[in-house]
């Protein structure tokens, strides 16, 4: 999936989210995703569980954070969400989704490549992070590869489709504290 694969699929996930006045509701609850297909993946592995969910939406599954967790991109144009309809091809509803979702720790090798892109330009300290590769496949049987890095107190992750990180593709996973998000809302 080449750059811009990836952006029309971020974009239409914008769209999608646009539609509708209907909530999506997490996969992992059971509640509207009974009627997605056996195969469908509907329970993450850890740690990524620990950060995101599966959600139901009009254009079908989607990776996105968890609770207190926001998922943000690094050049501020937006929140993140991994929509099981990776090919641009637009399909909809339970005729997309993630068959699986596969999490390892990476290898030294993986860790040095995908942290090189991951970290350029960003004062991380590689030693202070665990990597995690994590493939993707659809029912389409289109997969892809994002490496995930957890720094004990936040996380990122960056899209490395075909061996080929996308630096513009990073994203940082943080956690919301429960006293700024109530002060948030009382404002």
């Amino acid at each position: 999936m080449s750059k811009r694969s990836f952006v029309v699929m971020l974009s239409a996930l914008a769209l999608a989210a646009a539609m509708g006045n209907t909530a999506p509701k997490a996969a992992e609850t059971g509640d509207s995703c009974k009627s997605f297909p056996g195969d469908a993946v509907t329970t993450l592995p850890d740690p990524l569980r620990k950060w995101s969910r599966i959600v139901c939406t009009p254009i079908g599954q989607v990776l996105t954070s968890r609770g207190n967790w926001i998922w943000a991109r690094l050049d501020g144009e937006g929140l993140v969400f991994i929509p099981a309809q990776m090919d641009g091809h637009p399909v909809v509803g339970e005729a997309a989704y993630f068959t699986s979702v596969a999490v390892r720790d990476v290898t030294r090798q993986e860790f040095t490549f995908a942290f090189r892109s991951f970290g350029d330009g960003l004062q991380l300290d590689e030693e202070d992070a665990h990597g995690y590769r994590v493939d993707f496949t659809s029912v389409s049987g289109d997969s892809t590869t994002m490496y995930f890095f957890d720094f004990a107190t936040f996380a990122g992750a960056i899209w490395c489709p075909e061996d080929n990180c996308v630096t513009e593709s990073r994203f940082v996973i943080a956690e919301v504290k429960h006293d700024i998000a109530a002060r948030a809302a009382s404002i």
